[in-house]
């Protein structure tokens, strides 16, 4: 038996410019809730750095978003939902912006890639900084709820400078020390003098990135020139 036909003469199903238009209406329903899941976060971060996290309700964060409360529950749960999902972005911003280490043949390979990261780490704040700064703000607006992002970004880095200076001690550019040691005594350098700052709005990226080679020729440099 000869299968059915449509009129254009295929083989069941719908026509090809039926099943290109059906495509190209799901592709533009999933760039529009994409958008809206955007448009949710940021203006979250934005109303939560104004209001505070007990000052932002749903109705309002929608009304502000100019989303309807039936499309806000589409994607999120509730309010700590939302800053679940605020967290997760953070996390994966920072997760794409650190490179692993290379082999470093020489002395300052080492200063290099701990400085590198550091300031791709100070690009990735400046490109969404109302959500940086609410959840590196020390939870003046969150009540603690951002400290698992905090921690996300405080163990990926910990663990670039720690390959870092070990692999220095490997090539024998730098004496042989506690690396665990050395290695908290940068972070809490960059995430005081650096991120609170700017998480509190008391510096901007252009002041960050000023700052940051001077750190880590002071931390990773010493240990070079020892």
């Amino acid at each position: 038996m000869r299968p059915k036909t449509d009129r254009q003469g295929k083989a069941g199903g719908r026509s090809g410019p039926t099943g290109r238009k059906e495509d190209g209406r799901a592709a533009a329903g999933r760039k529009r809730r994409d958008l809206n899941r955007e448009r949710l976060l940021t203006t979250a971060a934005r109303m939560l750095r104004d209001h505070g996290y007990e000052g932002v309700t749903v109705e309002t964060l929608s009304r502000a978003a100019r989303v309807s409360r039936t499309t806000f529950y589409k994607h999120f749960q509730g309010k700590a939902d939302l800053l679940k999902a605020m967290v997760a972005e953070v996390a994966r911003r920072v997760e794409a912006a650190i490179v692993p280490l290379r082999n470093l043949p020489d002395r300052g390979g080492v200063e290099s890639e701990v400085l590198a990261n550091m300031l791709r780490v100070v690009d990735v704040f400046e490109a969404s900084l109302p959500l940086f700064r609410v959840l590196f703000g020390g939870g003046r607006w969150t009540a603690g709820l951002e400290d698992e992002a905090v921690e996300a970004l405080e163990q990926r880095m910990l663990a670039v400078i720690r390959e870092a200076l070990a692999q220095g001690v490997r090539f024998r550019l730098i004496r042989a020390l506690d690396i665990e040691v050395a290695t908290l005594a940068i972070w809490g350098s960059f995430h005081k003098v650096i991120l609170q700052p700017l998480g509190r709005g008391r510096m901007d990226a252009d002041e960050a990135r000023r700052r940051v080679p001077l750190l880590v020729d002071y931390h990773v440099g010493g240990l070079l020139g020892a």
